[in-house]
């Protein structure tokens, strides 16, 4: 579980949405600064991504289960940063937070890929059979 490159970024995927959560603000109005964590639309919709990103990590005997739960965990964080945009964009200005809410997604890109590949490779080697 632990050794596959998929848990790992999966993990770096889980890492740095909670780093982004608690200490990067996403939004700026003026001098004030707004972090996941004012809105709680958005913060329970990340929090989502990263509960199904950890339990697809403990899934890893079920290839076809994780993959679907990781492409579920990128469709939430892509539904976050899209109602970030239509619902706050008008009153207040991006910052740096919200672009890096791409690093999760990227990580979770990876790992499904990663996924992918297993399970060609145990297709593969089960036609060997």
């Amino acid at each position: 579980m632990i050794q596959r490159f998929q848990t790992l970024f999966m993990s770096f995927s889980i890492i740095s949405l909670v780093v982004i959560i608690v200490n990067f603000p996403i939004l700026i109005n003026n001098t004030d600064k707004y972090y996941i964590e004012n809105f709680p639309l958005i913060k329970y919709i990340m929090l989502a991504s990263v509960f199904l990103t950890t339990y697809s990590i403990f899934q890893y005997k079920k290839l076809k289960r994780q993959r679907l739960l990781v492409s579920f965990s990128r469709l939430i964080i892509t539904i976050g940063i899209i109602l970030i945009v239509v619902l706050y964009k008008k009153d207040y200005d991006l910052e740096l937070g919200f672009y890096l809410l791409l690093i999760p997604f990227i990580f979770l890109l990876i790992s499904d890929f990663l996924i992918k590949k297993d399970q060609k490779l145990i297709k593969s080697a089960d036609r060997i059979r």
